[in-house]
């Protein structure tokens, strides 16, 4: 699954607003419809990647696969029928 996520490009970016309900909604969504998300910190945001992937995990109840920099990888699984599931 880190090497899936390496090959990705990050889809979310969290700025200089840090997190709110709509881009916890944003993520949740892209969990639901792909299974993985990579994200990126912003220069300009409040959080640093850990404690922000620790705050989207708890909300949204997903897993870290992998943090490097200022780049996270999610995963977490979706009951969706007509995707390609990772695991």
């Amino acid at each position: 699954m880190r090497a899936k996520g390496n090959v990705l490009k990050a889809t979310i970016n969290i700025g200089k607003l840090g997190l709110s309900d709509n881009l916890l909604a944003e993520i949740d969504t892209w969990l639901y419809n792909n299974e993985i998300v990579k994200i990126a910190m912003l220069k300009s945001s409040p959080l640093d990647v850990k404690n922000a992937v620790e705050q989207i995990c708890s909300a949204i109840n997903c897993e870290c696969v992998s943090i490097v920099g200022g780049k996270a990888v999610l995963y977490k699984y979706s009951d969706k029928q007509d995707i390609e599931h990772i695991l």
